[in-house]
């Protein structure tokens, strides 16, 4: 008896993915850019490359990851003991009239300075940052403000099937 190959294998134009493996990315919305951001930042592996990889064939989701990882060398740079080969100093932080700013920063142990402009989103995450890893050391100018904590709350919320109750800080 002869059995066709067909028969023998099971039908791969099935469209359901096979057991234990994620439905594809392509099924599904990417998510807010900025919501993404602010995920990547305080959380890096809450969105992996290899897991969502569908998610992140999109340029404007690859940019976001980029800029995440910047966020948090800027982060680290700014939170480091004196004594570590990373450990930057403040130098200026100029706030842009968009609610944003341009901070400068050295990390003498390299002779590295370096300038960064920053959206209002990325200042408050980078606030936020900041004051959660050196607490009451946190430099006057990093401290972060209500607006900064609710920025990043409403952000967060845009990854939530639940539609926000309420509506975001003003950007002026």
């Amino acid at each position: 008896m002869k059995v066709d190959a067909a028969e023998a294998s099971p039908s791969r134009s099935n469209s359901r993915p096979p057991p234990g493996r994620p439905r594809s990315l392509r099924l599904i919305e990417p998510p807010d850019a900025e919501a993404l951001l602010v995920a990547l930042t305080l959380s890096p592996a809450t969105y992996s490359r290899n897991r969502f990889y569908e998610m992140y064939t999109s340029t404007e989701m690859q940019r976001t990851r980029r800029r995440a990882g910047q966020l948090r060398g800027v982060v680290t740079a700014l939170v480091s003991p004196a004594a570590a080969k990373s450990a930057g100093r403040l130098s200026s932080i100029d706030v842009t009239g968009d609610g944003g700013a341009v901070i400068a920063y050295d990390v003498p142990s390299v002779g590295m300075r370096r300038t960064v402009r920053l959206r209002p989103i990325e200042l408050s995450l980078l606030r936020y940052c900041v004051s959660r890893a050196v607490g009451e050391r946190t430099p006057p100018a990093l401290v972060p403000g209500e607006d900064d904590r609710a920025r990043i709350g409403f952000a967060l919320q845009r990854l939530s099937p639940i539609a926000a109750m309420t509506a975001p800080p003003s950007e002026s």
